[in-house]
């Protein structure tokens, strides 16, 4: 009997590490998703400081107001700056809020719109929308799955072709999704998913 308790023992302890280890080499292979600027231009419109963000997908965000704003530190945003996105509906618009990552003191908090007048050629559209909306493919070849609270409120009402923007550093399986081209009366433009498989 002791024996038996025994040999169950290093085998749940077998069952335990290899399932750690799994999970650690799953972990490690995260993949990062970052919005890099491409390139920037400023400009003096209606005595405040705005222009636009081309992101290093392809999207460009024209600046139509601040959350928190400082002009000296604006002009100091470049190409190669790391973003945030965030997004929120204002009246029958979606409003970026875009927030600069990795620099000491900057609390500028940019307020954009998508320009819709230039279709980019690249970045990350939808390809597939499966099982009414609990796995999304996109075309980079990455397969994401969503929660049951997502799948049956926002991504259920995705489509194919429709640009989205993925966030995440690959520290955690938790990437925050904006949607670009959803319907803006549905409010689904936003959700969070988890990588399946590239």
């Amino acid at each position: 009997m002791k024996m038996l308790k025994t040999l169950f023992s290093s085998l749940l302890l077998l069952v335990v590490c290899q399932t750690s280890q799994a999970q650690a080499t799953q972990e490690s292979r995260l993949p990062v998703y970052q919005n890099l600027i491409a390139d920037i231009s400023l400009g003096i419109e209606d005595s405040m400081l705005a222009g636009d963000l081309t992101l290093n997908n392809g999207l460009v965000l024209h600046i139509v107001d601040y959350k928190t704003r400082d002009d000296n530190v604006m002009k100091t945003w470049s190409a190669g700056d790391v973003v945030s996105l965030d997004s929120e509906i204002k009246g029958d618009q979606l409003l970026l809020t875009v927030k600069r990552l990795n620099q000491e003191n900057d609390s500028v908090e940019v307020i954009a719109i998508l320009d819709v007048t230039r279709e980019p050629t690249k970045g990350l559209r939808i390809v597939d929308v499966t099982d009414g909306g609990k796995f999304v493919k996109l075309s980079d070849g990455s397969v994401w799955a969503f929660s049951w609270l997502h799948k049956n409120y926002t991504t259920s009402k995705w489509h194919a072709a429709e640009h989205v923007i993925v966030q995440g550093d690959g520290q955690a399986n938790g990437y925050d999704f904006i949607n670009v081209d959803a319907p803006i009366q549905d409010s689904v433009h936003h959700a969070k998913g988890s990588f399946v498989v590239n």
